[in-house]
């Protein structure tokens, strides 16, 4: 990935390293309210400091029209339901990868979340790719400095931790997974004003996706099969299927 992506891996992987030598509950419902602030304000707001409302293209068309909607961030509050059913699934989440036991308390982790002291938003200045045919890369102006200094970092770390990968399973309603996309799909559907669907409808999109990529996956990888047996027994090139 580019740097920037490179930087948000490295970035994450410090902060597990970190957080696995003072686990505990707390701590997991750190990670999940620092999370919200990233994904649904920060990254929101970045986004319009680059992109103001009424910013506009090159040809002087307005930037924020046609399918795109101008976003609006979303500001963290424990008495809304699926602010803290985020949090609650996240923080379940790191402490599974953790190996914490889980805590299924709303009004604890609602409590734990609003004690947080998240840091101010401060916009970066950014270059940021706005479709296909756009060069440019998205990346922050700090982003190779702090990539170096990460890398230098985590290169002479002499942490030791076990994490434990959690495998997505949308029919065990008790693990969180289902909970965790339902909330943080439904808000990033409010930062787009975008209507927002219950957890069932949420279940029944997440359980299409990994079979339709397989099954396509089988096929495509079939067919390609089907040339190479062609390949093996004739030099005859019409016989081959130009995919």
């Amino acid at each position: 990935g580019n740097s920037n992506t490179q930087r948000a891996k490295l970035e994450q992987i410090k902060t597990l390293l970190g957080n696995s030598k003072v686990a505990s509950f707390e701590k997991c419902v750190e990670l999940a309210r620092f999370k919200f602030g990233e994904f649904f304000h920060d990254k929101v707001a970045q986004l319009l400091y680059t992109f103001p409302p009424d910013a506009k293209n090159r040809d002087g068309s307005l930037f924020w029209s046609g399918p795109k909607r101008v976003p609006t961030p979303v500001v963290f509050d424990k008495n809304d339901e699926t602010h803290i059913n985020f949090v609650v699934s996240a923080a379940n989440l790191f402490a599974y990868n953790l190996g914490i036991p889980e805590n299924r308390d709303v009004a604890f982790v609602a409590e734990c979340a609003s004690q947080v002291k998240v840091p101010a938003f401060v916009p970066k200045k950014m270059s940021i790719k706005v479709d296909e045919k756009d060069t440019t890369e998205t990346k922050a102006e700090d982003d190779d400095e702090v990539l170096d200094r990460l890398m230098q970092e985590l290169s002479v770390c002499d942490y030791t931790a076990t994490f434990y990968p959690a495998d997505f399973e949308k029919d065990d309603d008790e693990n969180f997974h289902i909970a965790f996309i339902a909330a943080g799909a439904n808000l990033r559907a409010r930062n787009y004003s975008i209507q927002e669907v219950d957890r069932q409808k949420v279940k029944m999109i997440a359980g299409k996706i990994i079979p339709a990529i397989a099954t396509t996956t089988a096929m495509v990888t079939g067919a390609v099969c089907l040339e190479i047996y062609k390949l093996l027994q004739t030099d005859d090139v019409e016989k081959f299927k130009n995919g």
